[in-house]
């Protein structure tokens, strides 16, 4: 494509110019070039401004790669599927229910409590277990107390409280229940014991916790 110098005249006829059709602009400027003899120059930019806007529209647009453009949507889709979990997790952030179950002998006045023994760590616990999404903490605490002691039905509690971790409910029974794990992967061993044995045992955090207020009440009576 060749233009003209600028010059006065050009931009007289500027506007006339720039409405025409590019293919009647390129013949007419084909036609100035002709009959005039004009040689090559460099382009004018005021002249080249009016050329270009349909210049670019008969310009091919590059061909994209199908499989980079499939891959950029797949890693987009797996980043806002992170981001909708992380925000899932978030909203939802599990938590530790567990159940002090309390036995006192008539005769001999001993207190017993139920412990189990991790089968990962090997430590001491109460019945205890993370929360699922959308569950009470009540009915945790008596789905864990089934899966890893065996025992269905409970009185209601006495109490309840925040000890180490957890939040744990208390429960005074009338009999020390026969323990029966039903999640035997995780349960170990279990038995009932009385505060003096505790210090015996190697406990996990809460029971620790729990051993150390006994101790302090004992202290304070």
């Amino acid at each position: 494509m060749f233009y003209m110098k600028t010059n006065q005249s050009n931009k007289q006829m500027a506007p006339a110019f720039s409405s025409l059709s590019f293919k009647a602009k390129r013949n007419m400027n084909t036609r100035i070039f002709t009959e005039f003899n004009i040689k090559k120059v460099n382009p004018d930019p005021y002249f080249k401004s009016l050329m270009e806007p349909d210049t670019l529209s008969i310009i091919k647009k590059p061909k994209i790669n199908s499989q980079l453009l499939q891959l950029e949507t797949k890693n987009n889709n797996i980043e806002e599927s992170q981001g909708q979990q992380e925000q899932v997790k978030k909203e939802f952030k599990s938590k530790v229910y567990g159940a002090i179950m309390r036995y006192t002998d008539k005769n001999t006045k001993e207190i017993y409590y139920a412990l189990i023994q991790g089968r990962y760590t090997g430590k001491w616990s109460f019945p205890k277990g993370h929360s699922n999404k959308g569950e009470e903490p009540y009915d945790c605490v008596r789905r864990e107390v089934f899966e890893e002691t065996g025992i269905k039905g409970l009185p209601n509690p006495t109490s309840d409280q925040r000890i180490g971790f957890g939040h744990y409910y208390i429960f005074d029974v009338e009999t020390k229940y026969d323990l029966q794990p039903q999640d035997k992967k995780e349960v170990m061993n279990h038995r009932w014991v009385t505060q003096k044995e505790l210090d015996e045992l190697q406990l996990n955090v809460d029971a620790s916790y729990f051993k150390k207020s006994l101790f302090t009440e004992s202290t304070l009576n």
